[in-house]
């Protein structure tokens, strides 16, 4: 980790409806908005310090918004995983709540489709799916290949998880 790298994630309380909210921003978040000298520092703020650093705040409140907009439309507090975009940056939020508490915990990180290598490559095994399907390839052996490539290289993605998986294999 170089000096250009946030250490922590930081929180931000919020409510939707009556509901407590505690959203997570990510380190890879928290960078994509702000300048080197403000990485500094959020590193060296101490645990449960508050911090005043606009624009981030702004940010932070920006993408709580669309969080909210999302949860009101979904109707839902808990959430797996959700694709959301901000100033041209992919993000996926996830959340779970606890009612006993009414507390809604969110957690903001920040998309590998922000990557233009990881584009790429998904661009690339998705092609490689087309052309064996139109040459009329086995599509299980495709994606057991697939499968088995991904476990050797964890960052290119391939099409597992998006099809079904192969017969035989448990992942």
């Amino acid at each position: 980790m170089t000096n250009n790298h946030v250490k922590t994630s930081l929180m931000g309380k919020h409510k939707i409806n009556k509901v407590d909210v505690e959203i997570y921003f990510a380190p890879e978040v928290i960078e994509a908005f702000v300048s080197n000298d403000e990485i500094s520092v959020i590193n060296n703020l101490k645990a449960g310090e508050e911090y005043d650093l606009y624009p981030l705040e702004t940010h932070f409140k920006n993408i709580f918004e669309i969080v909210k907009s999302r949860v009101l439309e979904l109707k839902t507090y808990e959430m797996f995983f959700d694709n959301i975009e901000y100033e041209g940056h992919k993000l996926i939020w996830r959340s779970n709540y606890d009612e006993k508490s009414k507390l809604m915990k969110i957690g903001v990180t920040y998309s590998q489709m922000n990557n233009p290598k990881y584009e790429d490559e998904l661009a690339k095994a998705l092609q490689e799916w087309w052309d064996a399907e139109a040459r009329g390839e086995d599509m299980d052996e495709l994606i057991r290949k697939q499968f088995e490539d991904g476990k050797d290289h964890p960052n290119k993605p391939t099409l597992v998880g998006f099809v079904p998986a192969p017969k035989g294999t448990t992942h």
